[in-house]
């Protein structure tokens, strides 16, 4: 005999803030794990909604670089930028590239300048100069020959 059958309409939780309608026994299994549901579902949307309140709240606070630069006089720093001793090895590490491509011939120097900076293959070079393309590459390969044992010294950076 049961004594508590009577039939619910309670609303469930069906994935992500989506409620519908079912119908169980109340004080069953189904009906404990819906209510367990449903307030796990509740919880996490209050989380939700928390968190979302917070990140506003900071975001108003935040003050833009152009801001605290009128309140302090000073600049801040960008993460992006160098440190000073990444600044003075990346210095150090152009002038090392200057000195390197300052010895190489002309023709060798425009070459892997193309290559390097301008980004274009030796074809393209080659095409665009009207050479033969054999030529293009045998100069680029003697450059980088030449290059090599002049920036060997500079493999830390």
């Amino acid at each position: 005999m049961l004594v508590n059958n009577k039939k619910i309409i309670i609303k469930k939780v069906l994935g992500h803030k989506k409620w519908i309608e079912v119908e169980v026994v109340e004080g069953s299994d189904e009906h404990k794990d819906i209510v367990l549901w449903n307030r796990a579902m509740n919880y996490t949307i209050h989380q939700d909604r928390k968190e979302l309140k917070r990140q506003n709240e900071r975001e108003e606070m935040e003050l833009s670089s152009d801001e605290l630069y009128e309140e302090t006089g000073y600049e801040i720093p960008d993460n992006d930028s160098l440190s000073p001793t990444e600044y003075c090895e990346q210095e150090l590490l152009k002038e090392a590239i200057s000195f390197a491509m300052n010895q190489l011939p002309e023709i060798q120097r425009r070459v892997v300048y193309r290559v390097i900076w301008e980004h274009k293959s030796l074809n393209a070079i080659a095409k665009e100069d009207g050479k033969n393309p054999s030529t293009v590459k045998e100069a680029y390969k003697s450059a980088l020959d030449k290059l090599r044992p002049l920036l060997k010294k500079f493999e830390n950076f």
